[in-house]
């Protein structure tokens, strides 16, 4: 499905859904990702050309997406609420330093939604390839899935023009992904055996964490192959 020039379409949504995150492939409409609660107020993460709720997504942009429903397009803009003043739709560009540091999405965080203490109890390192989880724990950032985009930056890595995972960029310590053993620069390569090598694969994977016992990463780092076992309890 070809992309929606999205800076033509200036009419808010209606609906009582709500934008909360995105991840944006220049040109590659069906390999970006929507994050989107929807009316039963779950967050839910949706392909670019995906139908949400009975409207289908026709772009998707770093702070918005276009929505193509039985009346016609409409945008639905990154944090705002059905019923809330309607904020401007194109805005300035931040000037450097203090205005652009405060410009960063207030709901970006590196730990999905967790506080310290839920962090700590609910994960154990049995070693540098084994840990522990709780289930209870995993739940939680599966059902706000949204917070999952904000935890590091995550692009598709090339190699001989093929994709053949997923690189992971900007991990900072003591946060959710460094409790699980994941470093800046690894390249996630397989969830469970499967090939991470794209957007697709990877809502795939996101399912199948729902209803398993335990999990495995096969992670490149440094040049090296490894595999990092998760016990669910």
């Amino acid at each position: 499905m070809a992309e929606m020039p999205g800076e033509e379409v200036e009419v808010p949504c209606t609906n009582a859904m709500r934008l909360i995150g995105t991840v944006v492939l220049p040109g590659e409409l069906e390999q970006s990702l929507a994050a989107i609660v929807g009316t039963d107020k779950k967050a839910g993460l949706h392909r670019g050309g995906a139908e949400v709720e009975g409207s289908r997504i026709r772009s998707i942009q770093s702070d918005s997406v276009i929505l193509q429903t039985k009346a016609g397009f409409c945008r639905l803009a990154m944090f705002e609420v059905a019923g809330a003043p309607q904020r401007p739709v194109r805005k300035a560009a931040p000037r450097p330093g203090k205005d652009a540091k405060s410009a960063r999405r207030p709901d970006a965080d590196r730990n999905a939604g967790l506080n310290q203490e839920e962090l700590d109890q609910g994960i154990e390192k049995v070693n540098d390839t084994n840990y522990n989880i709780s289930r209870a724990m995993l739940n939680k950032v599966l059902d706000n899935a949204g917070r999952l985009i904000g935890i590091a930056a995550v692009a598709p890595k090339m190699e001989g023009g093929r994709s053949v995972g997923m690189e992971i960029r900007g991990v900072r310590p003591n946060t959710l992904l460094t409790k699980l053993g994941i470093h800046t620069g690894d390249i996630l390569e397989r969830v469970n055996g499967a090939p991470l090598t794209s957007t697709d694969a990877a809502l795939g994977a996101y399912t199948t964490l729902r209803t398993g016992d335990k999990f495995n990463l096969s992670i490149r780092r440094g040049g090296k192959s490894m595999i990092i076992n998760y016990n669910l309890q």
